[in-house]
């Protein structure tokens, strides 16, 4: 079985036992332990930074070279602690290697990225964007609702052939309402009011170019999180921030002081 396939049912294994009426926090804290790598405490790399606006998540994608060619793919995905208001990001026993970095507001429902996805790819043709478009909104089918927010393009030579390859961070809505195995109505609460819940995931979705078409790679979850809809927006805004990518990290914590983010 492929990795593709493998992570494919063990999300439909979490997501049954949350159906079948095991508790949310429970089903939560088994998907984050399925998102989020464990640190090794021999690793003594670490970063840690400020920002002037409180965070909901801290995340530090591993960017690892996986052949010749020099691409790389997003493998591990470390989850750092919050402090000071939530204003403060630290993550420590990161392995040696360059990280990107994803920081999340859910409640202001809005993202900061440094992902290195590639160049743009706005000289893609209008029936190969359409492809792309179509082949990221049909990839699960328990989520109803599919958003491109950034997506970056290389080119790939092998063999003395050049091919491409895209990048995408993808977010993912069910905003459909979904039923414990006991038929209630999975509920959520936003601001202290109940409300019939909405699942967002995002992911960074990698494809391969198949003529004008695309195929999917590889897909790396870095966030799953059942939310209220009372309030809720259909998409997270994105706002790609340079200083948050590639960062490289020893054998000490790096300190990048205080990070500047757009104000959303």
């Amino acid at each position: 079985m492929g990795r593709d396939a493998m992570k494919t049912k063990l999300l439909a294994a979490l997501l049954g036992l949350a159906l079948a009426g095991l508790p949310g926090a429970d089903a939560q804290q088994k998907i984050i332990q399925r998102i989020y790598t464990e640190v090794d405490v021999t690793d003594d790399g670490g970063l840690e930074g400020k920002v002037d606006a409180p965070l909901t998540h801290a995340l530090a994608m591993s960017r690892e070279f996986v052949d010749k060619e020099g691409t790389y793919s997003y493998e591990r995905c470390f989850r750092g602690k919050l402090s000071e208001g939530d204003k403060a990001f630290k993550f420590e026993h990161l392995p040696i290697g360059k990280y990107d970095l994803v920081l999340i507001n859910q409640n202001q429902s809005v993202l900061y990225e440094g992902l290195n996805l590639g160049d743009d790819i706005s000289k893609l043709t209008p029936v190969s964007k359409k492809n792309l478009e179509k082949i990221i909104g049909k990839q699960d089918a328990f989520f109803n609702r599919a958003f491109m927010m950034r997506a970056g393009i290389q080119t790939i030579e092998k063999d003395g052939d050049k091919t491409q390859r895209i990048s995408a961070i993808v977010e993912r809505l069910r905003d459909k309402v979904f039923l414990t195995q006991g038929g209630d109505v999975v509920k959520a609460t936003r601001n202290g009011k109940e409300a019939m819940a909405f699942v967002r995931r995002f992911e960074v979705l990698e494809l391969n170019q198949a003529s004008d078409d695309w195929q999917v790679s590889d897909t790396r979850h870095i966030y799953r999180e059942t939310e209220s809809s009372e309030g809720a927006l259909s998409h997270f805004r994105n706002f790609y921030v340079a200083t948050l990518g590639n960062i490289r990290v020893v054998h000490s914590v790096k300190s990048l002081g205080l990070v500047p983010l757009p104000k959303p």
